[in-house]
């Protein structure tokens, strides 16, 4: 069974991702750049920036599932399934990657504290 998603909700969700990596890689500069204020230097930056790395990982994972799961019955990687297999890899390799690197910082930075 080829399970497909109405073309609103993929470019709702999509774009909603795409607008949290923009922010995520915004706040990311902004740390970077402001890294020696008093501010930012005691919320540790470092851990701030792999928290963004790993949210920027997660948020990217939506727009590899919307591709996988395709547009109400079709597919766009239909045709190869060579190709499905693979991204399915890198999709799933994507959100663990993500989410041990987002929530394992976060831990570190609860137990720095």
């Amino acid at each position: 069974i080829i399970i497909g998603i109405p073309l609103t909700s993929l470019i709702f969700f999509t774009v909603s991702s795409l607008m949290g990596i923009l922010l995520a890689i915004t706040f990311l500069v902004f740390n970077i750049v402001y890294m020696r204020e008093r501010v930012i230097k005691m919320s540790s930056p470092i851990i701030n920036n792999i928290i963004l790395l790993g949210a920027v990982l997660l948020y990217s994972y939506v727009p590899l599932q919307a591709l996988m799961m395709g547009i109400n019955d079709f597919s766009i990687l239909d045709e190869n399934h060579l190709i499905k297999f693979c991204s399915a890899k890198v999709q799933y390799w994507v959100f663990n990657i993500g989410f041990t690197t987002t929530f394992g910082a976060l831990f570190a930075k609860t137990w720095r504290v």
